[in-house]
């Protein structure tokens, strides 16, 4: 699995608060069925700070 950063680096990035992000065109036209990795990220609000050690 790839961080997100490794993600965000693969898409077009709309907004980051709340986060909106989508693959290129190109990638989106090369095959019938879109890989996990192409998915587009649409949030309707804010990623929440959660915190590990709770």
């Amino acid at each position: 699995m790839s961080s997100l950063t490794e993600r965000k680096a693969r898409l077009i990035v709309h907004g980051d608060q709340p986060y909106n992000a989508e693959p290129p065109l190109d990638r989106l036209r090369a095959s019938y069925r879109t890989p996990a990795k192409d998915f587009y990220v649409r949030s309707h609000g804010d990623l929440p700070d959660l915190d590990e050690a709770a």
